[in-house]
C-alpha cells in the first residue's frame, strides 16, 4: 500500500471479506467511479453476469483514472500533476496499442478490440 493512496487498510480488509466478485467491484467502484461513469459500471456488471469475465471492470476502472488524469491535466499550471497526468494518459495509449496489436494478432473481430479500449475525449 501507500500512503495517501485510494484504499485505507480497512477498505482492503473489507474487499478481501466480500462474498463475491461484484461485491468487491462495487466497493472499489466507490474510489474509481465518478458520476459520469456510473453507467459504465452498470453495463460492466451485466456483461459480467452474462460471460464471467473480469476485464469488464477493467476497462471501466481503466476509463475513470484515464479521465481523472486528463482532468488534473487540464486544470493544472504545469506542476508535477501535470506530468504525473500526462504520463498516465501516454501510459493508457501504449496499453491501447498493445490491445489493438494483441487482437489483430489472435484475429479478434474488431468490435471486441474496441471494447477493451481506454477512450477518454
Amino acid at each position: 500500500m501507500v500512503e495517501g493512496g485510494n484504499f485505507a487498510h480497512k477498505q482492503l480488509e473489507k474487499m478481501a471479506g466480500a462474498k463475491s466478485v461484484e461485491e468487491v467491484a462495487k466497493i472499489a467502484s466507490s474510489f474509481f467511479i465518478s458520476e459520469t461513469g456510473k453507467g459504465e459500471f452498470a453495463s460492466a456488471q451485466q456483461k459480467f453476469n452474462e460471460d464471467g469475465q473480469l476485464s469488464h471492470f477493467e476497462v471501466v476502472f481503466e476509463n475513470s483514472l484515464a479521465r481523472k488524469s486528463l482532468h488534473t491535466l487540464r486544470k493544472s499550471m504545469m506542476s508535477i500533476g501535470a506530468i504525473a497526468g500526462f504520463l498516465l494518459l501516454k501510459e493508457e495509449e501504449m496499453g491501447n496499442i498493445r490491445k489493438i496489436v494483441r487482437g489483430k494478432g489472435l484475429h479478434l473481430p474488431m468490435e471486441k478490440i474496441a471494447e477493451m479500449l481506454v477512450l477518454v475525449g
